[in-house]
Order: structure tokens, then sequence, then C-alpha cells
């Protein structure tokens, strides 16, 4: 071999023969040595080597470095586990078999995820639960996304609702697919809805089922309200009927005899003159001791939707009964033919409902009834009888009131006839003589209270009063049947009416006077007193006369072959205390001291 030093222009070189230089001893060289190779049994020490495109290390290499700057490409390959150190300690592995352990051979359990530990804090093996005691937190308004457009949304709004917000563009739906869903409240202690393939579907309010579907159609328990309904509803089936309430003036509006003005009862009679009890307002009879002194008045104080309603008011002294055969009360007869559709008495008798507005200066319970009365007072004149009671929860309010009766399988009830067949009637305070033993059934009695219900009259000045009393057949209270005024006037006049001219007639003989009356509607039954409202004769006029000089007025001095039923006209006879000639005309009036005939047939 032979070595040739050569240079000129800067380009200095050492060249071997064969290509080939091989340093026996160590050399120290200042400056850059350039060659194509260098091959070294041992190490090559350097300030700086730039080594072209990269350095490939034998399979036993290893590569040392305080640092190392740029990227590092290629294959880093271990026979045996790849551990990332700081200062000497193990922070990371990569076993064999690819595992990924944390600060040693730290590889968690299968299942667990890295977490990181933040900025101050190594990261850690983690376990997410789905299910079981932990379960997957979201913060508020943090989503969970569906779909690659992020079509669905689930989250907790911040302190409000939560919500499930299908985002997708209209055309596409959010469906829900099961057999059957339950909506349960908040406690799961009361259902809200349900909904069930091929059964029925039903919605709740506090715990009760309001609304189902059948495969007919629907079922509704309570009120529809709509602010319209479209359709003739020429197919609509078990709706509320017309006249489907049997009381009579159920809200009051209609008060021949006394209007607004306030009355009570002067004495222990049943007449007419003064404090009439039969009759305080139309189709309605009050009974009381004449000591109790209760203010009878119709009241412009009402719940909504009514304009009327019927006031008792203790005087300022209260009233307790004072004997165990005083009662107190506020009843109304129902025609017998009125109440043939119940079918009381037989095994076919209807359930009924009662329903009223009611409020009272008392938050107590109160008794009431329904009998066979057959005409007078609930007392002596009924033999079956139904006590129930309902409850004035606050004093001075307004409330409804819903009491089902049974129908009466057992006893005599009238169907037929002018008579009475049914009576309702409210305790307003009496005493033992009718407290029934039995309540909430039907029992052969007059009674109408309990031991306990409340009395009117327990206070000075106590007060109840009432409307919208409604008799119905059935098991549920619908809302109130109002009437137009003149349709309840027509009603109320076949037991009472009034006014200042009666009729027309002529001299039958000197003293006497007869007229034909034509009643405004079929009344009742005959009437058979003829009274005035201030119970006096002296201010009735025989047009032309002017004499004021009646004595007798007697409204059923003639009988006249007609249908029972059908009481329409009658001939009704004067007596004057002077004479006059007879055969001439003559028109019965009462043209002084705002007097009035008053004409009853009722109950």
């Amino acid at each position: 071999m032979a070595i040739v030093i050569s240079g000129v222009n800067n380009n200095d070189k050492i060249t071997a023969s064969d290509g080939t230089i091989d340093l026996l001893s160590g050399v120290n060289y200042a400056g850059i040595i350039t060659a194509p190779a260098f091959t070294s049994t041992g190490n090559i020490t350097a300030g700086h080597l730039n080594i072209g495109s990269g350095i490939q290390l034998g399979n036993a290499g290893v590569t040392t470095a305080t640092t190392f700057v740029g990227n590092l490409t290629g294959n880093v390959n271990a026979t045996s586990n790849l551990l990332l150190q700081i200062g000497g300690s193990e922070k990371f592995r990569v076993a064999s078999s690819g595992q990924l352990g944390i600060g040693g051979a730290n590889y968690g359990t299968s299942g667990q995820v890295l977490t990181s530990g933040g900025s101050g804090s190594a990261a850690t093996w983690s376990t997410i639960s789905v299910g079981g005691g932990t379960g997957i937190d979201f913060n508020d308004d943090v989503k969970i996304r569906l779909g690659t457009g992020n079509d669905l949304e689930i989250y907790h709004a911040a302190g409000a609702d939560s919500i499930i917000h299908h985002t997708a563009t209209s055309g596409s739906t959010l469906r829900l697919r099961s057999r059957g869903f339950t909506f349960k409240n908040q406690a799961n202690s009361a259902t809200i809805a349900t909904l069930n393939e091929g059964d029925a579907c039903k919605l709740f309010f506090n715990g009760g089922q309001k609304f189902e579907t059948t495969n007919t159609g629907v079922t509704v328990t309570g009120t529809v309200a709509a602010t319209s309904f479209s359709g003739s509803g020429a197919n609509l089936t078990a709706l509320p009927a017309s006249n489907r309430n049997l009381i009579e003036n159920g809200e009051f509006l209609i008060s021949q005899r006394f209007g607004n003005a306030s009355s009570t009862k002067a004495n222990s009679g049943t007449n007419i003159i003064n404090g009439v009890e039969n009759g305080v307002i139309d189709r309605w009879r009050m009974g009381s001791p004449s000591a109790s002194n209760f203010g009878r008045q119709r009241v412009t104080d009402a719940p909504d939707g009514f304009a009327y309603s019927y006031k008792i008011t203790a005087d300022g002294s209260g009233y307790s009964p004072s004997s165990n055969a005083n009662y107190s009360l506020f009843q109304q007869i129902i025609e017998a033919t009125n109440v043939a559709r119940l079918a009381f008495g037989t095994s076919s008798a209807k359930t009924v409902t009662l329903s009223f507005y009611v409020k009272s200066s008392y938050a107590s319970t109160w008794a009431v009834a329904l009998g066979n009365t057959t005409g007078g007072v609930y007392v002596g004149n009924t033999t079956r009888t139904h006590i129930k009671s309902y409850t004035t929860n606050s004093a001075n309010t307004w409330e409804r009131k819903t009491i089902t009766f049974p129908g009466d399988t057992s006893g005599t009830w009238a169907k037929t006839g002018t008579g009475g067949g049914l009576s309702v009637i409210f305790d307003l305070g009496s005493a033992g003589n009718h407290q029934g033993a039995a309540t909430s059934t039907w029992v052969s009695s007059d009674d109408f209270r309990f031991s306990g219900a409340k009395n009117v009259g327990d206070s000075a000045n106590g007060s109840w009063q009432i409307t919208g009393i409604q008799l119905e057949i059935g098991s549920t209270a619908t809302e109130y049947e109002h009437l137009p005024f003149q349709y309840e006037l027509q009603r109320c006049q076949r037991y009472f009416y009034c006014g200042s001219t009666l009729a027309s007639g002529s001299w039958n003989s000197a003293t006497v006077f007869h007229c034909a009356v034509h009643h405004p509607v079929a009344m009742r039954g005959r009437v058979t007193n003829g009274w005035t409202r201030s119970g006096v004769l002296t201010n009735i006029n025989i047009e032309p006369r002017d004499q004021y000089d009646i004595t007798s007025f007697d409204p059923d001095a003639h009988t006249h072959y007609a249908p029972d039923d059908i009481n329409s006209v009658q001939v009704m006879n004067f007596t004057i205390s002077g004479s006059t000639t007879g055969g001439y005309a003559g028109t019965v009036s009462i043209d002084r001291n705002d007097d009035q005939f008053w004409l009853s047939a009722e109950l």
C-alpha cells in the first residue's frame, strides 16, 4: 500500500492506494475530516459529527446523547421492553406484547383508561363505569352528541331542564321504539302516562286517570273544555241531556215574592202572610221555629258564572233548638211525574248525583238528605230517607260539593200524579228528633240529619248560602245546566205567580163578582187559597167601582171538569160588603199600597 499526500489550491488530500487508511493508535485532529466512510472498533470522540442523511447502528449499537435535536425517524426495534426514563427513573414502558406501563410495570386492569393528572401530576389508570354505583357524570350544558352532523343532543341545561334535542332538518323525526312506555313523577310515586302497543294509552292527573284510548275511540273522565268544537256532533253519544237537572230554580233566578228583599218568619204558621215559609224563594221551602228569626234573602254574592245565591243568616243572638221537635231546613219537593225516570222503589233504581255551591261563615260539617216526601214539610210526610254529609272546608269561601246517592230499591215512591215524588233537604240546625242513627244508606224514616251536624245559629250572625243546585241521574256531576230566565220563570209559575191585575168578569149578583182567570201556565193544581202580599183584601178594586170593599176572595168557588193536571183556567169569586147592579162587567185589580195577588199551587 502506498500513501500519497498532495494538494493544490486548498484542495489537500491524503490517499491510500487500497482506499483505506488504518490508524493504529489515537489521532487528534483539529479541523474537519471528510471521508466516504469511517470504520472504528473503538470510540470516535468529536465536538461535532456532521453525518449526512442518517446514522445506522448495528444490532448491538447504542446511541447516547445529552439532547437529540430534530426528527428521529425509522424504527425503534427492541427485543424486550422499551423504556422511557427521566433521570434514571422509568416513566413509561412498552412491553413486548404491546402493553403500556406507567411508572414501571403498572399496566392497569382490563377496561381502564389513561387519565391525565394535569400539569402537576402524573397520568393514572382510571375505571369508567357504565351503570353500577358511579356512572358517567357530565356537567351542566355538556352534551352527548350522536350522528355525523351531531343531529341528536342529550344534556342538562344549567339550573333548568333536561333536554333531548333532535336538531336534524325538517322531514326527519325523533323515534322512540318500545312495546310500551310508562312516565312517572319525580318521586316515582304516581303515573303520569302509559303508552302501550295494541292496548290502552292513558293520561293521568294527580294520580287519577283522565284520558284513555280504546279500540273505538277515547274515554274521558271529567269535563272536556274547548274554545270550540267542530262537526255536527250527530254521532256523539252519552252527552249530558238537556233538562237533566231535576231541581227547579236551582240558581235562584226567580224570586217573585220578595225579589232581593230580606224576610224573616214572623210566626209559627206556614201561610204566606209576611214571613212566608213555603216559597221563601220560588220552588223552595224554609222550615224553622219562629224563635230562630233566621234572615232569608236572595243576594248577588255568588260564584263565577252565577248571578245569585240564597243566604240564611242567624240574628245577633244566634239560635239553638229549644225542643227536640224543632227543625230548621231548606227544602224542595219535586213532582212525582218528573222523578218517575229514577225508578226508585224498584230493582232498576238509578244512582243520582247532587251538586251545589256552598259558602258559610263556618268551616264545618253539614247534613243533606233525599227522601220520598209527597208534600209539605219533610217531617211527617216522608217514609224513606238517605242522609249524607258535606263539609265547608274554609269559612266564607265558595266551594262546589258533589254527593252521589244510590237509587233506593225499596219503599213506596210516587211516580204519577201532581203530588210530590222526591225531595232534597238541607239541614240548617235541627234538634234530636230528626237525627238518624244511620247515614249513607236508605232507611225507613223521616230523619234528615246526624248528630253533630252544624247549626247556622251556633253563633251570632252565623250564615249559610247556596246556589247552583243540581240533581241528575248518574254518578258524575256535570256542569250546572243554566236555563234562560223566561224558561225558568215558566217552570216556577206552575207552582206560584203574582200580579196586580187578575182578570175581567161580571157581577153574578149584587154582592158577588166572578171572573175567569187564565193562568200564565198550566198550574200543578187548582188554586184553593187566594191571598195578597199584604195579607189584606182592602187594596183590591173591581173597576170601575173604586170601592175597595172586598170581604172574601174564593179562587176555588167553581168546579170545572178538565184533566187534573191541566189547570190553566179558574173562575174565581169576590164578595163585597156593599151592593151593585148585577150583570155588568168589570176588572179585578190591585191599584194601591204596592200590593199584589199571590196565587199558589206549591207542594
